[in-house]
């Protein structure tokens, strides 16, 4: 995060509370713009928190199915909000990795969410950020957030790749869609779990694509949605 501009930015208002009426400093998310050209077409134009812009670039070309992996890139040229990318075109129609094989106690994987819920300086500040990390052997490897969730999964998925991270767990902190699940099978980790719900096809997704899906992970309690053999209880 050392190299990242500021992510919030205090501006004055008004609070109403019960009654009261009070002035005070409010930290408020700082939305920033990039366009990233592949090979000299635009393939993203959009709002993200300015982080990570190579594992975000990195992670959303994989996760689209224009590159294979990392290696399939040549150059990052970030120039103010434009990026520009240049590499192998190499459309790949299936993930490069198979599942991982892995499966958790269901008390571990509340323990994961306590950790989870715990990071994110900048949720805590703003209220702003979508979250998501990847666990391996129950340690949060790579975290993110974005003012998008689907910058954080790519994000995510960029990392994972260039750090070579196999993880055996996805944490999200938001509703899981069918898009956002047929990203993370490019990650090959065999469990997804997030504190929100998932959609109907989105479970579809996950028992079509063998993961193990989890919603409404909060407190003691989640729901499995597919592929339950991979939880012990």
């Amino acid at each position: 995060m050392s190299n990242c501009p500021p992510a919030t930015v205090q501006r004055r208002i008004i609070r109403f509370d019960s009654g009261t009426v009070e002035e005070r400093l409010d930290d408020l998310l700082i939305e920033s713009t990039i366009k990233v050209l592949w090979n000299g077409k635009q393939v993203f134009s959009g709002l993200i928190t300015r982080c990570n812009l190579i594992d975000f670039v990195v992670g959303h070309l994989i996760s689209e199915g224009m590159i294979c992996d990392d290696a399939d890139i040549f150059e990052i040229s970030i120039k103010g909000d434009r990026i520009e990318v240049t590499g192998r075109d190499n459309r790949c129609s299936s993930p490069v990795r198979e599942l991982k094989h892995a499966e958790i106690k269901a008390w571990k994987l509340i323990k994961y969410a306590n950790v989870f819920r715990s990071m994110g300086w900048i949720y805590k500040e703003t209220g702003s950020t979508h979250t998501g990390a990847l666990f391996v052997d129950g340690t949060a490897r790579i975290f993110f957030e974005d003012i998008s969730r689907w910058n954080v999964v790519d994000k995510l998925i960029g990392a994972a790749f260039r750090q070579d991270v196999h993880p055996d767990v996805v944490l999200l902190s938001c509703r899981v869609v069918s898009p956002i699940v047929e990203k993370l099978v490019h990650l090959g980790a065999p469990i997804v779990a997030s504190v929100s719900a998932p959609t109907e096809k989105a479970v579809e997704t996950a028992e079509e694509a063998g993961i193990t899906l989890i919603g409404f992970l909060r407190g003691n309690r989640f729901n499995i949605y597919s592929h339950e053999w991979r939880i012990i209880y």
